[in-house]
Formats: structure tokens, C-alpha cells, sequence
């Protein structure tokens, strides 16, 4: 008959909460389940349960007692590799954000903004075009059952234990997240360069036919181009976030690589 000790009960109880604070971690950070839009005591009951479902593929920590130092370390490392998934999915959002306000402010929409859900600032409207865009491919794509194999997958190339991620993974998390701002101007670039050519002929023009006050029809003309530019790269910019998404994917399987 199977015995059930005390020592057996406490490694479960240790490799559930190690565990469980992963895949907080993960949710807290992750687009669309962590922002301020889903409750708080959703996300938790939510973390519960996949950590529950994950337990039988987790390997056991056996050696580390809950209450002590190295319990410490490892939530620390737990944490840490928590952050590094839920961050590098953030940064391929944080892209189509610094897409947005960039085409925004080019348009001469900078002041139009509104709360973003996400993380609860301000934000340009034409931000908030793409920011909900994306989230909808992004559910379209499974993104989250990817992301739960993501974390899935973590468990078992990166096992619960005081060591954790590397000097090469810091440098490589570093490296990868000024693709922010390539991505973002790859994305933004055509309507930005649309938006200025419109302006420089507006300049011509002007200097051709001086009576006309061009300040009073500029600003309407500028919005209304400014408008048609965004439907007519807007599926271009979501297959580059869908490019750029995957592309988060690979990285994190890479940081969580053993």
C-alpha cells in the first residue's frame, strides 16, 4: 500500500508553489490575460489551475526543503524565468504600441488618446487601432495555448531547481529587445513616409498658390490620408506582427533551452 509521509507531501507542496509562481508570473506580464482588464483573482485562480494541470509533467524537486535558503533561491530563479517569457511576449505587443504612436504623431493625432487596457496609460487612438487588431490575430493564432506550451515546455528544459538561467540568456533577453524598435519602424515606416511625401507636396503647393490658406484644409486632408495609409498597410503590419510573434516564440524556447 502506497504510504503518503511528510517528506513526500512537502517536496509536492514545494514543486506546486515554485511552479505556480512561474506561471504567475507569466500571466501578470503576457499580453491580453495581464492587463488591467481581467481581474486580479481571475488571473490567480487561473495560474492555479494550470499549475495543477502541469504538475505531472514537472519533475519532482527532491533535496530542497520549502522553508529555506535555497527554497529562496529557487523562487528567485522561478521569477526570474517567469519574467523573461512574460516580458519577451510584451515587447512583440509593445511593438505595434511604438508602431501606432508613431503613425499617430505623423498624422498630427499625437493629442487623441485614450486609456489602453493593457497597461492603464495613455495612449494614441491610432494606437489603440493596432494594439486591438493584434490581440485579435493573437487569439486567432492560439497565441495563449502557445504560450501555455510555452511555459509547458520550460518545465521540462528548464527544471524547478537553484539553477536557472544563464549570463547567455541575460545577454541574449538584451540583445532581442531592441528588435522593439526595428520591428516597430518596419511596420509604421510606409505610412510615415506616405504621410511626409503628402506634406512636402502640400509645402508645393503652397508656395504655387499662396492665397491659399492651407493651414485650414492641411490638417483635415492630413487625417483623412493619414486614415486610408493605415487600412491600406494594415494587413502588411499584422502578417509583420504575426513574423514578429513567432519570432518571440523561438527565442523564448531558446532562453528556456538547456
Amino acid at each position: 500500500m502506497y504510504q503518503l509521509s511528510e517528506q513526500i507531501m512537502m517536496t509536492w507542496i514545494g514543486t506546486f508553489v515554485w511552479a505556480f509562481m512561474r506561471v504567475y508570473i507569466v500571466l501578470m506580464i503576457m499580453p491580453v490575460v495581464g492587463s488591467r482588464a481581467v481581474p486580479e483573482n481571475y488571473r490567480v485562480l487561473l495560474a492555479v489551475l494550470l499549475s495543477w494541470a502541469l504538475m505531472p509533467i514537472i519533475p519532482p524537486v527532491s533535496g530542497i526543503e520549502l522553508l529555506s535558503l535555497e527554497s529562496i533561491i529557487v523562487s528567485g530563479q522561478q521569477l526570474l524565468i517567469g519574467v523573461f517569457i512574460g516580458f519577451t511576449l510584451l515587447l512583440v505587443a509593445a511593438a505595434v504600441t511604438f508602431a501606432g504612436e508613431a503613425i499617430a504623431f505623423a498624422m498630427g493625432l499625437g493629442f487623441a488618446s485614450m486609456v489602453e487596457p493593457q497597461n492603464g496609460n495613455n495612449t494614441p487612438v491610432i494606437s489603440q487601432i493596432f494594439v486591438i487588431t493584434s490581440t485579435l490575430i493573437f487569439l486567432s493564432l492560439n497565441g495563449h495555448i502557445i504560450v501555455i506550451g510555452l511555459i509547458a515546455d520550460s518545465f521540462v528544459s528548464m527544471p524547478i531547481g537553484v539553477v536557472g538561467m544563464g549570463r547567455e540568456e541575460y545577454w541574449l533577453m538584451i540583445k532581442w529587445s531592441s528588435r522593439i524598435f526595428v520591428v516597430g519602424l518596419m511596420i509604421a515606416l510606409p505610412a510615415i513616409a506616405s504621410i511626409m511625401l503628402m506634406n512636402i507636396g502640400l509645402g508645393v503647393i503652397t508656395k504655387v498658390a499662396q492665397q491659399l490658406n492651407i493651414f485650414s484644409i492641411g490638417f483635415a486632408i492630413n487625417i483623412f490620408f493619414g486614415l486610408f495609409i493605415i487600412i491600406s498597410i494594415l494587413p502588411v503590419a499584422m502578417n509583420a506582427y504575426m513574423d514578429f510573434f513567432m519570432e518571440g516564440v523561438r527565442v523564448i524556447q531558446e532562453l528556456t533551452s538547456p
